[in-house]
C-alpha cells in the first residue's frame, strides 16, 4: 500500500481489510470521539453543531456501558466535566470499534472485486490530516498562551511533595517555566500547520508523530487523564504515515534515493479542483488559528490581569463545621478551599485528595461561581466581614443540598523558594537547593 503504487496496482486482501477497518473507525472517531473537530470550526454555530452530532454516540455508549459493562454511579452518567479517560469514553471507543468491524465485514462481502482504494485513501487522508492538524493547533495555542499549565497552585505549594499525585507534580513542574511551555506549544502549532497543507503534510505527519509520542508517554507515565485522546491522535499520525513506510525505509535505512508520490489529497488535473482543495486547506488553517488563538489569548489576559490584582478571597480557607453536600469525587468531605489569583481553585478533601475547579468572582456584586468537576456549577453570594473570615451562601442549582460555607483563612507563606528560584549557569554544590 505504498504511496508510490500506481493506479493499476492491486492491493492484497490484508491491505484492503485493514484500510476498510481504519477508514470506518477513524472517521467515526473524527466525528464523535475527539476534543477538537472540524465541525467545531463553523463560525457562530460550530460548538452547537459539534455537540448535537455527538449526542447519538453518547447515548448509545451510555446504554452499552450500563447494560453490557454494568457501569453504575458517576461512571454511567454523561457529564461535561468527564475526562477523556472516563469509563463512557472507553466504552464509546469500543462501540466505534464494534461498528467498524461490522461495517468492514459488510463492505468486504459487497466489494470483493475492487483492485484498490487509492481515491478513497486520498479523501480519507485529507480528512484525517485536517482533523489531526486542528487538534494540534488547539492544544498548541493553549501552551503558546500558557493557560494549560498555570503556576503551581497554592494547594500544592502548601503540602508535602509526597501527598501530590503524579499528574499534579507534572502540571506544577511545567507551570514553573512558561517559556518552556510556550516552546512546546509552538512545536504543536508548527506540526498542525504543516499537516493542513498537502505540500508539507508528510513533514507535518512526521513532526506530529514525534510530538504525540512525547505527549502520550507523559500522559501514560504520569497518569494524566487524557491518555485515550493522546493515543488516538498518535494513532492518527501513524495511520497517515503507513503509506509512506516504503519511502521512509529506503531513505533512512537503505539510504536510497526516493521520489515521493504521496496521496495527501484527492488527485485532480483541473485547476479548479486544485484551487478548491487549497482553498479548503487555507480556510481550515485560518479558522482554526483565529478561533483557538483568540480564545486562549482572551483567557490568558484575564488570568494575567487577575494575577496582578488578586481578589480578597485569594488564599487558603478551612471550612468550619460540616460542609453538607460538598464532597470529592470519592465521597470524602471537603474541608478546605484554595483560591488562586488566576481563578484556578482547588478543594481539599478530608482524605487529603485535591479536586480541581475554576472560580469566577464578581467583585462588584459579591457573587462567586465555582465550576466543580464533581457536581457542576456552584453559585454563591460572598460575605467577607474581614480579611480572615469568609462566608459563602449557596445560591446555585444545588442549593437544597449544599449548606452555607463558613471559613477561616489559613496562614500561608508570603513567598516560596520554588517560585523565586533563579537560573544559574554555574552550580558548585548541586541543584537540590
Amino acid at each position: 500500500m505504498s504511496s508510490e503504487n500506481q493506479e493499476n496496482i492491486s492491493w492484497n486482501i490484508v491491505s484492503k481489510v485493514l484500510f476498510r477497518t481504519a477508514f470506518c473507525f477513524f472517521l467515526l472517531y473524527a466525528l464523535f470521539g475527539g476534543s477538537a473537530s472540524l465541525l467545531d470550526l463553523i463560525p457562530g454555530a460550530g460548538a452547537a453543531v459539534d455537540r448535537s452530532i455527538r449526542v447519538p454516540m453518547e447515548r448509545l455508549s451510555q446504554w452499552v456501558g450500563i447494560h453490557l459493562f454494568h457501569l453504575t454511579g458517576p461512571a454511567a452518567q454523561l457529564h461535561i466535566q468527564a475526562t477523556s479517560d472516563s469509563a463512557l469514553r472507553w466504552v464509546a471507543v469500543a462501540v466505534m470499534l464494534a461498528i467498524s468491524a461490522i461495517a468492514t465485514l459488510i463492505w468486504s462481502a459487497l466489494d470483493q472485486r475492487r483492485e484498490n482504494y487509492r481515491t478513497l485513501l486520498a479523501w480519507f487522508r485529507l480528512v484525517i490530516r485536517l482533523t489531526l492538524g486542528v487538534a494540534l493547533l488547539r492544544y498548541g495555542f493553549i501552551k503558546v498562551f500558557p493557560i494549560q499549565f498555570g503556576p503551581p497552585p497554592l494547594a500544592v505549594l502548601n503540602e508535602p511533595v509526597g501527598n501530590s499525585s503524579p499528574t499534579m507534580l507534572l502540571w506544577s513542574l511545567y507551570g514553573l517555566n512558561p517559556t518552556f511551555v510556550m516552546t512546546l506549544g509552538w512545536t504543536e502549532v508548527a506540526a498542525g500547520l504543516l499537516l493542513l497543507f498537502r505540500k508539507t503534510a508528510f513533514l507535518g505527519a512526521v513532526f506530529a508523530m514525534i510530538v504525540m509520542t512525547n505527549v502520550a508517554l507523559l500522559d501514560i507515565s504520569f497518569d494524566v487523564p487524557v491518555k485515550l485522546y493522546s493515543l488516538s491522535l498518535l494513532a492518527m499520525a501513524f495511520v497517515l504515515l503507513v503509506p509512506e513506510m516504503g519511502i521512509m525505509t529506503r531513505l533512512f535505512l537503505s539510504h536510497q534515493p526516493v521520489r515521493a508520490v504521496g496521496t495527501w489529497g484527492p488527485a485532480t488535473s483541473r485547476r479548479t479542483g486544485r484551487l478548491f482543495l487549497l482553498g479548503l486547506e487555507v480556510l481550515v488553517a485560518v479558522l482554526a488559528c483565529w478561533q483557538y488563538s483568540t480564545g486562549t489569548l482572551s483567557v490568558w489576559r484575564m488570568k494575567s490581569n487577575a494575577m496582578h490584582d488578586p481578589a480578597s478571597i485569594t488564599g487558603g480557607w478551612v471550612i468550619q463545621g460540616d460542609a453538607k453536600g460538598l464532597v470529592g469525587g470519592n465521597g470524602s468531605q471537603i474541608v478546605a478551599i484554595y483560591f488562586d489569583p488566576n481563578s484556578d481553585t482547588y478543594l481539599r478533601a478530608a482524605d487529603g485528595s485535591l479536586w480541581r475547579s475554576r472560580a469566577i468572582y464578581d467583585r462588584a456584586h459579591q457573587r462567586l461561581r465555582i465550576l466543580y468537576e464533581v457536581v457542576g456549577m456552584l453559585m454563591f453570594t460572598v460575605e467577607q466581614p474581614d480579611a480572615d473570615h469568609l462566608t459563602l451562601i449557596s445560591q446555585g442549582p444545588t442549593v437544597t443540598q449544599l449548606s452555607t460555607l463558613r471559613m477561616d483563612r489559613l496562614p500561608l507563606p508570603k513567598t516560596y523558594p520554588l517560585l523565586n528560584h533563579e537560573f544559574h549557569w554555574t552550580n558548585e554544590f548541586g541543584p537540590l537547593r
